[in-house]
């Protein structure tokens, strides 16, 4: 398990007659310690807020008490972190809102108080567990939010304790990693692609209709399973389209719904709303998934001989029948002759599209007529009082003199209608001479956008009001003018072509332009190999244009394999400075959430070249190289050395690999090996290192700040600390870097204040009793201001190398401390001392005295400490 340790504590900040507190990481739900994948995390005794999300399920939360007969410790969980004066949660998602409400028929309740349960971990450690699972998920599963939600869990310390959770989600390990089929998705296959693996969010779909296409000679078959680890855990599912001994035509569907989604999330083997989904083609096609509508509408109807207007949004069937026509009659009549390709030469019937064999129906003396569980009113429909043409429809619409191409006589509203003027001019012409046409708009000559009105009255007084909402013109260009992979053309683009494949010995980063400025581009980036990108190109109307990038190994890759030695943390690899062409293969996918440090026994720095194919130069770099950094010494280690952090440099070559390896080609000006480890960040690493002539910034929250000295560059000099800001500013130097920030503190070697716009020096007799205090040459400085400001570091004097010698003998350690098992440390003394033992917070907790050359042994519980004798102060990590 990753361990990142953190020593929280409540930064007590004083300045002139006030004291104030610092707001530190998880003191509060809006700062909640986020828990993702796995966690550590050490802590003092206090109330603690951490936020996860239900796609962590199920996750596992242990709790080390440093006192084991302290009581247990108070946890607290919701899904909310917001709430009402009254302390009512408040659920911003009306779905969770709605869940909360019957948590109760799953045994939970919210905020809910969990009770940890005691146990002992395969070490002996004595420690609490609890598991978020079973009831959580079922609750969300069951009533439908299969999407992840925030959970805060509120923990109240009653110990210094460590924490650490483990996320055993299927979600978790998987997602980051895997490219996500979307709706409307559409990509090129081929059967090399078989070894790719895809994230399939049915849960995210579970209303919806859609359906998978398939395009291409021979057939496709698609393996659906719980879990990305296609090895470990066999599929539930086989879709093939067509069939494979099918003699079917070369487009094959396979039609989804909500019902087969829910019964895949039942299925006790996945109980998730992630699947993961592996294609094996035949021969090359394109599939795509897409949503379409299975709801069923009524295309037209006539009523005794009258053309019916139909508004689909509104769900309005209107007519206006002969005087003394019999209303209840004739829609009997169409109902009765109502088909998908009804007899249109009959006065009555009704034509509609219909997905699962529905036939309209009648009802209540026939208000109303029913189809596929829609109701459209007919009380439109109904016999005139006057004798006379009833037609009262339009036989044609033109704007600026132009005929409406989407104009149809049964339709009465038209939305969102393109003009090419400002001030356009509509016309219209009745579909009988008997009739009268009066267009009306919101004013005179009025620009778009505007609504007009073409109200059509029939000889026997009925009438019919067409709504045209104009706007102006929008383009309908969504074609790119060009795609490029880490800034490269890609090679056959067109403009008119979806689809391309391409090989890669990295996962490109793929950037895109659009044909025309006002259309909108989005990039779904490759996440593996073999894997794709989508870009989705939107004009300014709204049409969309998909175009998809299908990226496979370069063959180069399947040879880097022999060509390679294996470096990991487990070895080390010898480099000469005779020879630059060996190769090294590291597995930088399976160091994902580690810090690595690269550490080097040769005396003179090394040139590192980094690329995730083995096919690279370095005299000079090829295009390949990816990353280049050089092991230099640094203060405080023996070895060469170069950090790298989990957070970025590890992570995105780690994103950008292929096979999961990086490839590692070094220059060195002597003979060494390499190796790497993992780190955990400390002081040390956490901190910035300020060198003489350095300038900083400050301000009021670098109380937080850490910075790091290297003591020896600065011994036997007078230095000038050059403040100028708009407050007082405290500095504080320590030989550790967690202690709260006053000036009585012991952790604290020497305070200082500094007023506004002041110098002060800092002699070299102070600086050497810093050495003194310093561990391994490192002094660490924190900082409070109430203001903003800068603080210089110069030299005041030029360096006297006669007190060098000097300095040097009265630095010598005068104890040593050993940690040893059962919470035992051993302290040796080379001369009679008396050790002060503090803890991180300040308070003495015992004093021992030692003679020279004389052992003594104390317990001390887990956790920090700060050993303080005559000329030494050491700290002290106690786990």
């Amino acid at each position: 398990m990753k361990k990142i340790t953190f020593v929280l504590t409540f930064l007590t900040l004083f300045s002139s007659a006030m004291c104030l507190m610092a707001q530190t990481t998880g003191s509060s739900c809006e700062n909640a310690i986020e828990i993702k994948d796995e966690y550590s995390g050490t802590f003092n005794v206090g109330e603690y807020w951490f936020k996860s999300d239900t796609y962590q399920l199920p996750l596992t939360i242990y709790y080390y008490p440093s006192d084991t007969t302290a009581l247990a410790p108070e946890v607290y969980i919701d899904l909310t972190c917001e709430y009402d004066a009254n302390g009512k949660a408040i659920y911003d998602d009306p779905e969770v809102e709605r869940m909360v409400g019957v948590a109760g028929n799953y045994g939970l309740s919210f905020p809910m108080k969990e009770t940890m349960k005691p146990e002992y971990d395969r070490d002996g450690m004595f420690r609490y567990r609890i598991t978020y699972d079973v009831n959580y998920r079922n609750m969300l599963y069951s009533e439908g939010v299969n999407y992840p939600v925030p959970a805060y869990v509120r923990l109240v310390n009653k110990t210094n304790a460590t924490i650490e959770a483990v996320s055993r989600s299927v979600a978790t390990r998987c997602r980051e990693y895997v490219n996500t089929l979307g709706m409307n998705t559409s990509l090129l296959y081929a059967p090399s692609d078989s070894m790719s693996i895809y994230l399939w969010s049915v849960g995210e779909w579970v209303d919806k209709f859609y359906r998978l296409k398939w395009e291409g000679e021979g057939s496709i078959s698609i393996y659906v399973a719980a879990d990305c680890d296609f090895a470990k855990y066999e599929a539930l599912r086989v879709i093939n389209l067509p069939y494979p001994d099918s003699n079917q035509p070369t487009i094959a569907y396979q039609r989804m719904n909500k019902t087969l989604a829910t019964s895949w999330m039942s299925d006790q083997r996945a109980h998730q709303p992630d699947f993961y989904v592996r294609m094996y083609p035949t021969n090359e096609g394109i599939l795509t998934i897409e949503e379409y509508s299975e709801q069923a509408v009524i295309l037209e109807a006539k009523f005794a001989g009258v053309q019916a207007v139909i508004d689909t949004a509104a769900r309005t069937i209107t007519a206006a029948l002969p005087k003394g026509t019999n209303r209840v009659t004739v829609i009997k009549a169409a109902i009765k002759n109502a088909g998908e390709s009804p007899d249109m030469t009959q006065d009555n019937y009704i034509r509609y599209v219909a997905y699962n064999g529905e036939r309209p129906t009648g009802s209540g003396q026939f208000p109303t007529i029913s189809f596929a569980g829609v109701a459209y009113n007919a009380k439109g429909i109904a016999a005139i009082q006057d004798d006379g043409d009833t037609e009262a429809t339009l036989k044609s619409l033109s704007i600026d003199g132009v005929p409406f191409a989407d104009f149809d006589g049964k339709t009465l509203k038209y939305s969102e209608v393109e003009v090419a003027t400002t001030v356009p001019v509509v016309t219209a012409e009745a579909r009988s001479a008997k009739a009268t046409v009066v267009i009306s708009s919101e004013g005179k000559n009025l620009p778009v956008p505007r609504t007009d009105t073409i109200t059509v009255t029939a000889e026997a007084g009925n009438s019919f009001s067409y709504i045209l909402e104009l706007i102006a013109g929008r383009s309908d260009n969504n074609l790119l003018s060009g795609i490029t992979l880490d800034g490269e053309d890609l090679e056959g683009f067109d403009k008119d072509e979806l689809y391309y494949r391409q090989e890669v010995i990295k996962i490109p980063v793929v950037a895109a332009t659009a044909a025309d400025s006002k259309a909108t581009v989005v990039i779904s980036q490759a996440k593996t190999i073999p894997g794709y990108a989508l870009i989705e190109v939107t004009s300014e109307r709204g049409t969309k244009r998909t175009y998809s990038i299908n990226f496979s190994a370069d063959q180069t890759l399947v040879m880097c394999d022999g060509k390679s030695t294996e470096l990991d943390t487990t070895n080390a690899v010898a480099v000469s400075s005779s020879d630059n062409t060996p190769i090294y293969r590291f597995p930088i996918r399976e160091m994902i959430g580690q810090n690595l440090r690269f550490m080097w026994t040769g005396d003179k720095p090394l040139k590192t070249f980094v690329s995730t194919t083995c096919n690279f130069t370095i005299t000079p770099p090829s295009r390949e190289v990816l990353k280049q950094f050089t092991l230099n010494k640094e203060v405080g280690f023996d070895n060469l050395l170069y950090d790298m952090e989990a957070k970025d440099e590890v992570l995105a070559l780690a994103r950008a690999s292929v096979d999961g390896n990086i490839y590692i080609r070094c220059i060195a000006e002597d003979d060494g090996l390499l190796s790497v480890t993992t780190w955990d960040e400390d002081c040390r690493t956490k901190s910035d290192l300020i060198s003489i002539g350095d300038e900083i910034s400050l301000h009021a929250t670098s109380y937080s700040d850490y910075y790091k000295v290297d003591i020896n560059s600065w011994q036997n000099k007078d230095l000038n600390f050059i403040w100028s800001g708009t407050a007082d500013l405290q500095m504080f130097p320590s030989s550790i870097c967690d202690f709260y920030l006053t000036r009585t503190n012991p952790a604290v070697i020497q305070y200082h204040k500094f007023g506004s716009t002041e110098t002060q020096t800092i002699a070299k007799s102070e600086l050497l009793n810093w050495k003194r205090e310093s561990e391994g040459g490192i002094i660490y400085l924190r900082f409070n201001t109430g203001g903003v400001g800068t603080l210089k570091i110069e030299l005041s004097k030029d360096y006297d190398e006669t007190e060098s010698a000097l300095e040097q003998t009265m630095t010598e350690p005068s104890f040593s401390a050993a940690v040893l098992a059962g919470n035992n440390v051993r302290l040796t003394a080379t001369e009679d001392d008396t050790i002060d033992i503090y803890t991180a917070t300040g308070t003495l907790l015992q004093t021992v005295t030692l003679q020279a050359t004389e052992s003594q042994t104390i317990m001390l519980p887990r956790g920090m400490y700060l050993l303080r004798g005559k000329h030494q102060t050491q700290k002290l990590l106690n786990w």
